[in-house]
């Protein structure tokens, strides 16, 4: 059976973490994270453990958490004119993390279901290493202490590892993997293999960004979640399949995502089933009379775990922000200017990293400011510009659009003392030539002749034919703003040396480029335009006999090195990647 290895990291109580990242004075109090509303009032968005051990729990209002003794609290402001509350600073911590673990291997693959939520599927990853008969030694041999996971709080699913200590859990996952690589279980090695490299990543999140992680791993998205909050929060679960039952079973089925309200009364008030595990020993004959075929279909799925979903890779969230405080204020506009020139120099050169790193730009920007006299009230202004990289007039077009909402007078009275300006929306650079633009040969006339590109494309590289050396030519489609000519049979070709065509087939087969056609040689292509000749004489001769045929001599179609455009799509920007 081909199993998958997945895992789901969970940052408990994430906003709490945020706030005690930034202030490393609220580590191990009792913080409250308010979400500000319309009103200026605020509900509880996340609590610390040891708020939550205080009484203090999410979702309460602001007045009745008030009454709770002992806690710290920290609001996030509401945006006023995007009417809702102001997440930015969560969305970059959360991005930071993905990217961290998005970079850790080549072979993952990576959901971010939320903020604080990530599947990764390693299977890729455990299947390279058991395939590697030095790595996999490696491993073996690294497996020479009882406490193979010092710091870890890790466990073993199984029906009493809730019972157990952290040092048994470390214990009874030691025991285990020993015993699958005296007995050569290459099975469960491989879920161990796994369950290491998972550690090894929660340990670089917590090192390199200060954030904690809860973790469940087994074969499928359902368990690991379930996993992840099966123990103290920052704890790590391994379940092995031999343990399905003992762990996922005892679940109850009103947990379980996916089951609709109606058939959890029909299997509750009918077989009497509110565990997993009922399902899973009842008579499925009797059970799929009673149920539609989707219903019937969704149980049995459940039942093995849901291990038919799919982690579904997510895009890279490119978020880049910068701001400035100045806790007293600024009083004119003058001020604010000089605020938002400090934290331009930054901020663009940020954007041209991800313009290197990432191929993308930036879409839009945000502008956004705090009154001292409204510290829970966010105000924000969209921009868009033409030339992104002009920080002068990014800065002045924040300025204007503050001046919009804020007026000299009020801004006397109630001084700005907090800017930011946010790059959230980003879409990848295209430049004026594309790879689609390219020169072009005339098959009816035997001509050279190549389309008009649009003014302004420079081009910064050839590709064609070496002496005395085949070639092959890639036919690829024609796009873009380019001047149209009167041309009959028209053919978009490019021309490239041997030695990389095995590089272009690979584009092509990841369709990089679109293919109309391949031609193998100068010769193929001469001798298709010499039936087409032939058959046109056929058909304007006078009345011959059939057997008669009409030879046309093929004339060799000329040649000239097409010219390729600078930007991402061209060939020269391709390989150089």
């Amino acid at each position: 059976m081909n199993r998958k290895y997945i895992a789901f990291f969970k940052l408990d109580s994430f906003f709490v973490q945020v706030e005690q990242v930034k202030d490393k004075a609220l580590k191990g109090k009792a913080v409250v994270v308010l979400k500000t509303g319309s009103s200026g009032v605020g509900v509880v968005g996340d609590v610390s453990n040891e708020a939550e051990a205080l009484g203090a729990k999410v979702g309460m209002g602001e007045n009745e958490v008030g009454n709770v003794a002992g806690l710290v609290y920290r609001k996030t402001p509401y945006d006023l004119d995007l009417k809702k509350s102001d997440r930015t600073k969560f969305k970059i911590e959360s991005a930071k993390i993905f990217d961290l673990v998005d970079g850790e291997g080549s072979n993952f693959k990576i959901e971010r279901v939320n903020l604080d939520e990530i599947y990764v599927d390693l299977t890729f990853y455990v299947k390279e290493i058991m395939q590697n008969e030095q790595f996999l030694q490696r491993f073996k041999d690294s497996i020479n202490s009882v406490d193979i996971f010092p710091g870890h709080s890790c466990y073993l699913g199984s029906i009493f590892d809730q019972e157990e200590t952290e040092l048994d859990g470390r214990k009874t996952l030691f025991y285990r993997v020993t015993s699958a690589i005296f007995e050569n279980d290459s099975a469960t090695v491989a879920f161990f293999i796994c369950f290491m490299e998972v550690c090894r990543i929660k340990s670089l999140i917590e090192e390199r960004t200060g954030y904690q992680t809860s973790v469940g791993m087994s074969y499928s998205k359902s368990i690991a979640k379930l996993l992840s909050k099966r123990h103290d929060p920052y704890s790590s679960t391994l379940l092995l399949p031999d343990a399905f039952e003992d762990v996922y079973g005892q679940v109850l089925i009103s947990e379980i995502a996916g089951i609709s309200k109606d058939l959890m009364k029909t299997l509750g008030n009918c077989y009497g089933a509110t565990k997993l595990t009922h399902l899973i020993n009842m008579d499925q004959q009797e059970l799929r009379k009673s149920l539609s075929s989707k219903d019937y279909e969704l149980i049995q799925e459940i039942c093995l775990g849901s291990i038919n979903e799919d982690v579904k890779p997510s895009e890279p969230s490119t978020i880049v922000s910068f701001s400035t405080t100045i806790p007293d204020g600024v009083h004119i506009y003058f001020n604010v200017k000089e605020m938002l020139n400090g934290i331009m120099k930054d901020f663009i050169a940020k954007l041209e990293k991800e313009k290197e790193m990432k191929n993308k730009v930036a879409a839009t920007f945000t502008a956004s400011f705090l009154q001292k006299d409204n510290p829970n009230i966010i105000r924000s202004i969209s921009i868009n510009l033409n030339d992104k990289n002009d920080s002068n007039l990014l800065a002045n077009s924040c300025l204007s659009g503050i001046r919009d909402l804020v007026s000299p007078d009020v801004l006397r009275i109630n001084p700005i003392c907090f800017i930011r300006l946010t790059a959230t929306k980003f879409e990848l650079f295209q430049s004026t030539g594309t790879l689609d633009q390219f020169i072009t040969r005339t098959v009816s006339s035997g001509k050279d002749r190549k389309r008009s590109l649009s003014s302004g494309i420079k081009c910064d590289a050839k590709m064609g034919t070496s002496e005395g050396k085949e070639v092959e030519q890639v036919g690829v489609s024609v796009t873009g703003n380019f001047k149209k000519r009167k041309t009959e049979d028209l053919e978009p070709i490019i021309r490239v040396s041997e030695e990389i065509v095995p590089k272009i087939n690979d584009a092509i087969n990841k369709k990089v480029i679109k293919v109309h056609q391949k031609v193998v040689n100068k010769e193929k292509a001469a001798t298709k335009k010499g039936k087409t000749s032939a058959n046109k004489t056929a058909k304007a001769g006078t009345n011959e006999k059939k057997s008669k045929e009409t030879k046309v001599k093929p004339k060799e179609a000329k040649y000239k090195a097409p010219i390729v455009q600078e930007g991402i799509h061209s060939i020269a920007y391709y390989f150089k990647k």
